[in-house]
């Protein structure tokens, strides 16, 4: 994640990548002492300063083995997500329906909802889980990854 903190000897405050507790490399890729974090900052903002037009990347993820040019950097929509969460939310009522067909509410008064909470505990863990995610930032065209927000990893500048 991205943090702004203020400089140990109280001369700034810096944005950046928190590489250990007390040291934030700034998008030039300086690192600066820290005596403590503000606060957590939009990465989006981070991004285009450290990754700006003209430049080329090799994508976070590791699934394209060339250089990216950037031309434009956005918020990734993750339709992925989206419809992993759907598909497991589907399942769920499924798992529901098979243990109370007359009702499509969710009732935790039901005498088998401890059956059905242990049948489709996975799939709550994992969409809590995927709603927790923060968005990946890409490049517009290409749709390189310049931000993983599952890995919480940057892409290389090359």
């Amino acid at each position: 994640m991205i943090y702004k903190a203020q400089t140990a000897d109280e001369s700034k405050i810096v944005i950046g990548i928190l590489v250990s507790e007390n040291t934030i490399e700034d998008y030039k890729g300086e690192q600066h002492q820290v005596k403590g974090v503000l606060e957590e900052v939009n990465p989006l903002i981070f991004a285009k300063k450290r990754y700006t037009k003209g430049k080329e990347f090799l994508s976070a993820t590791g699934n394209l083995k060339f250089p990216i040019k950037i031309t434009e950097i956005r918020m990734a929509l993750h339709e992925d997500r989206t419809e992993e969460i759907s598909l497991l939310k589907t399942l769920i009522l499924k798992e529901w329906l098979k243990i109370s067909p007359k009702s499509a509410k969710i009732n935790k008064k039901h005498k088998n909802y401890a059956t059905f909470y242990e049948n489709t505990y996975k799939h709550q863990k994992r969409i809590l889980y995927l709603q927790s995610l923060k968005n990946d930032i890409v490049e517009s065209e290409i749709g390189g990854v310049i931000y993983c927000a599952m890995e919480d990893k940057w892409a290389k500048i090359v």
